[in-house]
């Protein structure tokens, strides 16, 4: 079983949701990234795990950011919708 805290596919689930959602078939998103329907097939799964360069070309013929299909799904994963702590002026606030 994969460590969840690790940025992988995570089952393929989005992946499959994206591509899904655009229409295309396996073979079809396999052709747009220069890699095999059973890449992408074995991705979905989530028996297998994509190449850095290879997670960039899915991002791109999908239409979203890398960390939208290999962030962890995992609960303990940090809550990103929370604001920036602000300092009295505004800005961002350093620590100190």
């Amino acid at each position: 079983m994969p460590d969840t805290a690790t940025p992988t596919i995570q089952d393929g689930t989005r992946l499959r949701t994206e591509r899904e959602r655009l229409g295309m078939s396996m073979r079809e998103l396999a052709f747009f990234c220069d890699t095999s329907h059973v890449t992408i097939q074995r991705l979905e799964a989530g028996t297998s795990d994509a190449s850095v360069g290879l997670k960039v070309r899915l991002a791109r013929a999908l239409g979203v950011r890398v960390d939208a299909l290999w962030t962890p799904l995992t609960s303990n994963a940090p809550d990103m919708s929370e604001g920036v702590a602000k300092d009295e002026a505004g800005g961002p606030h350093n620590g100190s």
